[in-house]
């Protein structure tokens, strides 16, 4: 008779941790942090909120070609290579020429580069009701968020250290 408690009681056990395992890892390793979605949609409210400046003509003919490149190329990876490329390429030449500062170049290209997703949030969130044209404004709103942080008002030595 005690054997079989024993065997009960080291099988209960043994269900128990691996039912109950997995939980806690998964507990623990959130535990604090923020989802990568929750980012995403803090940053985009971040943009909404924003104000454009006197470069949003520019930006949005920019925008307009990266959605009639996009539109034109069905391969995804030369929508990468061609069209996103070039976009950025453009949105860093423009910003060099209208914005006299030091920039920080590869944190505003970083940012810059995930701007098309604000266009997408955007088609998603507004969805039947979406105007392409509120659209485009997002995006170009995201381009300025990006030269607020890492373009704009910054100066030479906020980079020497």
């Amino acid at each position: 008779m005690r054997k079989k408690n024993k065997f009960r009681i080291f099988l209960f056990l043994i269900v128990g941790c691996i039912i109950f395992m997995p939980v806690n890892i998964n507990y623990d390793q959130n535990m604090g942090k923020k989802s990568p979605y929750g980012a995403i949609i803090e940053t985009y409210n971040m943009i909404k909120a924003s104000e454009a400046s006197d470069l949003k003509d520019l930006w949005l003919e920019l925008i307009d070609e990266r959605i009639k490149c996009y539109s034109e190329t069905s391969d995804y990876s030369l929508r990468l290579n061609n069209c996103r490329k070039y976009y950025i390429f453009k949105i860093l030449i423009t910003a060099r020429e209208q914005i006299k500062s030091a920039p920080s170049i590869g944190a505003f290209m970083r940012c810059v580069r995930d701007c098309p997703l604000a266009f997408s949030l955007c088609n998603g969130e507004l969805a039947v009701e979406a105007i392409e044209a509120d659209c485009r404004d997002i995006e170009a709103l995201c381009v300025e968020v990006c030269l607020d942080k890492y373009w704009r008002g910054n100066t030479l030595e906020d980079f020497s250290e």
